[in-house]
């Protein structure tokens, strides 16, 4: 029980910080690096990724990433149909 409770107080303490930083930051990739970055570091992801949808092909692009997997998405593939 305890180790959920931290984990959701982990979760809202990134959240609240991934808010202040929509106040202050203005720039669009600073501001998904960062939030990438708090992630991985406030929460021990192994990665945090943010996607930006596209319609050719309906892929989701990666736009930033944090952490020791981001290889991983190389070699990903996402898109929002039944492909």
């Amino acid at each position: 029980y305890q180790a959920r409770v931290d984990h959701l107080l982990g979760v809202i303490a990134a959240a609240r910080r991934v808010n202040h930083m929509l106040v202050r930051e203005t720039d669009r990739q600073r501001l998904l690096q960062s939030t990438c970055d708090l992630l991985t570091q406030a929460r021990a992801y192994q990665l945090a990724w943010i996607g930006e949808p596209r319609e050719e092909g309906r892929r989701v692009v990666p736009r930033a990433a944090a952490g020791a997997g981001r290889d991983y998405l190389d070699g990903l593939h996402v898109t929002w149909d039944d492909t």
